[in-house]
């Protein structure tokens, strides 16, 4: 099973945040997606949302989850690379973008 997250410009204009908080919200919802992966019973007070005794019944993502995070900025990439699985990559990245990407994610 794996887990798709829209993020950035899209995720802005589908949900109408701001882009400063964005981030934010993109890293405490991946916290509590994990907890819940995770964890029995979730009690999590973020600054976004609050989780009070949350809980994922029989679900698949228990035993197999992945989270594959596509990103290009810097600060999205090592999100990608603390939280997900996988970092996607754009189709539409160059190899000279792709080679300063690599070597952002090895220093961090």
């Amino acid at each position: 099973m794996a887990l798709v997250l829209v993020t950035g410009k899209l995720n802005s204009m589908l949900l109408a945040l701001r882009k400063k908080n964005a981030g934010a919200r993109t890293t405490e919802n991946l916290t509590a997606i994990k907890r819940l992966w995770s964890e029995d019973c979730v009690q999590m007070k973020g600054t976004h949302f609050e989780l009070n005794n949350a809980f994922v019944g029989q679900s698949p993502f228990k035993t197999s989850s992945s989270i594959w995070i596509g990103a290009n900025a810097n600060i999205a990439i090592a999100r990608a690379a603390e939280f997900g699985d996988c970092w996607y990559i754009n189709p539409h990245t160059t190899i000279e973008t792709l080679a300063n990407r690599s070597t952002f994610t090895k220093k961090n």
